[in-house]
């Protein structure tokens, strides 16, 4: 079960938490979790040991969100999701290039070398970051004119092939 604490600064929200937790600790729960923000951890579980004492390490423990992030994805096996490194997002700018190559105008013609790879890899997430889709960039091709609408037309194909 789930229990919010709320109320204002010094209401005693902690104190209430922590003699909650040393009751449920006596009838026998276990598996408690108190879970705080990153950098008040230390001295909440401080503060939860001096009141439940060496029983804590048996029934309960203080959790961070992040800690509590990397317990959930350690147990439900999310840990074990390998990211792609610089290199595969490389390798993998290179086959979506290659796979629209035909229907590029501008950069079709550039030589694929790493540099120019790696400026794509950046460019798309830059795109990312910035909720930029491909359908967001044809739009604006297509508003725009000259060089400008054939460069947002190609990254919109690259970025549309890319999608990582």
């Amino acid at each position: 079960m789930l229990t919010l604490v709320l109320g204002r600064a010094g209401s005693g929200k902690t104190t209430s938490v922590m003699h909650d937790f040393n009751d449920r600790i006596d009838r026998g729960m276990t598996r408690l979790l108190y879970i705080v923000p990153e950098q008040y951890s230390h001295d909440a579980e401080r503060q939860l040991l001096k009141i439940c004492g060496d029983r804590l390490s048996l029934h309960g423990e203080v959790l961070s969100f992040s800690r509590l992030c990397s317990r959930v994805f350690a147990e439900t096996g999310g840990a074990a999701v390998k990211l792609l490194d610089e290199g595969g997002r490389l390798l993998l700018m290179d086959r979506a290039v290659g796979a629209v190559a035909d229907k590029l105008h501008v950069y079709g013609k550039a030589d694929q070398k790493a540099d120019f790879l790696e400026e794509l890899v950046a460019i798309s997430k830059e795109f990312k970051s910035a909720c930029i889709s491909p359908d967001t960039l044809e739009f604006a091709a297509a508003s725009s004119g000259g060089p400008l609408r054939e460069k947002l037309r190609d990254l919109s194909l690259i970025t549309a092939a890319y999608a990582v």
